[in-house]
Parts: C-alpha cells; structure tokens; sequence
C-alpha cells in the first residue's frame, strides 16, 4: 500500500465517495476523518445529500489546508518568506488579523509602541491627523479605530500599499473617515496649518546598511519603504518640511527614527538649520530596547489643549 501522501487528494475523495471505508482503502483514517469514511456509507441508508455533500466538503478543504501548510513550509524553508506574508496578517494592538501583503512593509513592534505612545498621551483636540509613509496603513487606522470623532489623511508613494491599505480601512470601519492619497511627498500640497498631529515611520535605514539586513526583510519587502538614503534622512526631511507648514501651532510630529544611528540628533540638526523658529524637538522617546527610537516634535504656538479653549 503506498504512503499516505502519495495518495492525491482526488484519489481520497473518489474513494470516499464510492463508500469505500475500509482501512485497507483508506488506511490512515483516524478520528474525524475515520468517523467521516464511515459517513459516506450513509447513503445506503437514505441520509440526505447535503450532509453526505457537506462532509465531502469538509475533507476537501482539509485537504486543501494541509497543501496550503506545506507550501508556506517550503516557501519559508527555500526562499525565506517572512512568516507574516504567509499567514497574511498580523496583529496589531487592538487591530487583530490585521491584513499584510507583500511587498508592503509588514508592521513591526517598534511601531506598535508609537502607537500605544501616542494613544496614551493623546491631547484633547486631535481632530484632522496626517500619516505619511502610511504603507499599509496601520498606524493611522489604529488611531482612527480609538479616535472615533477623527479624521486622517494617509499619504504613500505606492499604488499596492494604498490599496492594501483601503482594504484594511474597510475591514475595521473606519474608510469612511479616512482619505488615500497616492504619491510622493513632495507631490502633494498640504495645507498650512490644518493638522493637529501628523505621524510618521518613514523609509530611514540607510543605503549602505540594507545589505545587512536579513533575508526576509531585504529580499521581500519593499526596499523603497526601507531605503532612506545615504543618512537615512531623504524622506525625515520631507516630513519635516511638511510638519512645519502642515501642523497648526502648537501641533505635534511623532516620527519613528534609525536608532541604531541614532538619527535623532539628525533630525535636531536638521530643524536647528531649516526650521528653527517653527519647530521644537520635544522629547526622543525609547523603545523597549531603551533605543532612541522616536522623536516628538512640536510646532511654534501655544498647545492644542489651550487654543481649542
């Protein structure tokens, strides 16, 4: 009797089908699917089609299921596939299976502690928010699922991110108060002073570092959402040009940096050069690691608790 895995799944089915219960036919039967062959002699006794139809069912997508596994086993063995794109989501905070396609930069725990961050000290007026580099959106859908009375602009240089990200939108509820604009930063026209936050995980691993990247992140995901340039600041500058012109006074830029170059005393470099009488680097808050991780920047003017009074 050959092996069970060289039985084809229409060989199964077709046995199953004719009545064929035996374990001479079926030897490696055991349990449900045993309990299931057995069914399949229920037609002799006048049972219903639809349960007979219903059981088939059942053990094709078993079938399929263990097909699938191996596949996702190999893939991972042979090409090293971040185990994320296989499953295909994540969880994130609150936001459980939270979807992830490849190539879009699948959400990381470092992010997911901005998040948490900024959920935590969440001034009272944050109406209209901005996340640029929005990838798949997660951030900014995060912030909208607990910031009921919200709204929040995602902006992305990529098409498959965007729609990835509409498609998440869509499955917690909230697409209705977001906004999807497709292009590069320096494409779009923000305007002056209408932002009470604006959030960002922006491309910051410098050029000369993603070699030493793994191959499950250098070999799959989307290197322009990784790639920051020579310094790791090409995009960081971008946002913040838009965040001094974009946030309202006294609005604030939260910002995932490069801690292992610790680009935020580039970023202090960069506002102390261009920016320097519009914005402020508030505070560099640490990761679990105790890594500069994220810095806080506010805009010039009096904070949002006290304009909105």
């Amino acid at each position: 009797m050959p092996h069970p895995s060289r039985w084809g799944a229409r060989s199964q089915l077709w046995a199953l089908a004719r009545g064929s219960h035996q374990r001479r036919i079926f030897p490696y039967c055991t349990g449900k699917s045993f309990l299931l062959a057995h069914r399949y002699t229920a037609v002799q006794r006048k049972e219903t089609l639809d349960e007979e139809t219903a059981c088939l069912r059942w053990l094709k997508e078993s079938i399929r299921e263990r097909r699938r596994l191996r596949e996702a086993v190999r893939s991972r063995a042979l090409r090293w596939t971040p185990y994320q794109y296989l499953v295909g989501h994540v969880d994130f905070l609150h936001l459980k299976d939270f979807c992830v396609r490849p190539p879009t930069l699948i959400p990381r725990p470092e992010t997911e502690l901005m998040v948490e961050r900024i959920l935590e000290s969440r001034p009272p007026a944050t109406r209209l928010a901005l996340d640029l580099c929005s990838g798949s959106g997660v951030i900014g859908i995060a912030l909208a699922t607990e910031w009921a009375d919200s709204r929040v602009d995602l902006v992305d240089a990529s098409e498959r991110a965007m729609s990835l990200a509409r498609e998440n939108a869509v499955r917690y509820g909230v697409d209705e108060r977001l906004s999807f604009l497709v292009g590069a930063i320096g494409d779009q026209e923000f305007a002056e002073n209408s932002y009470d936050m604006i959030v960002s995980n922006p491309p910051y691993i410098p050029t000369a570092t993603i070699e030493n990247l793994s191959r499950t992140v250098k070999n799959h995901e989307d290197i322009l959402a990784l790639d920051g340039g020579v310094k790791g600041m090409d995009i960081m500058r971008q946002v913040l040009d838009v965040a001094s012109v974009a946030l309202k006074p006294g609005g604030l830029l939260w910002m995932e940096v490069y801690a292992e170059a610790e680009q935020h005393g580039l970023v202090e470099e960069y506002i102390a050069r261009y920016h320097a009488t519009r914005l402020h680097l508030q505070e560099v808050v640490p990761d679990l690691r105790d890594m500069p991780r994220f810095v806080v920047i506010r805009k010039a003017g009096p904070d949002r608790a006290q304009r909105d009074r």
